[in-house]
């Protein structure tokens, strides 16, 4: 549910402020109407893409709540297999 909250909070708002920002920074370019017409589409989505996330990490929070069950052996090997990839993805 954290997760689902930090990806909401990161896609809905600082992403789009962190647009904005770039936008208002090239105001006195003469593509700046294009530019805008993009970021201001691209903002849309991402707010979108925020309330998406959100909702996906919540229904994920509450069935793993409401199933409280423990995982199989080979439910186990996967989890392992995929923590172990993407920890050297990340190093």
């Amino acid at each position: 549910m954290l997760f689902g909250l930090v990806l909401f909070v990161m896609f809905y708002w600082l992403l789009p402020a962190w647009m904005n920002h770039l936008l208002e920074s090239r105001r006195s370019s003469m593509f700046f109407p294009a530019v805008e017409a993009i970021f201001t589409r691209r903002i849309h989505w991402l707010q979108w893409l925020g309330i998406a996330f959100a909702l996906i990490c919540g229904f994920f929070a509450v069935s793993n709540y409401l199933s409280a069950g423990r995982l199989s052996p080979k439910g186990e090997r996967h989890v392992s297999f995929f923590s172990r990839l993407l920890a050297r993805f990340l190093d």
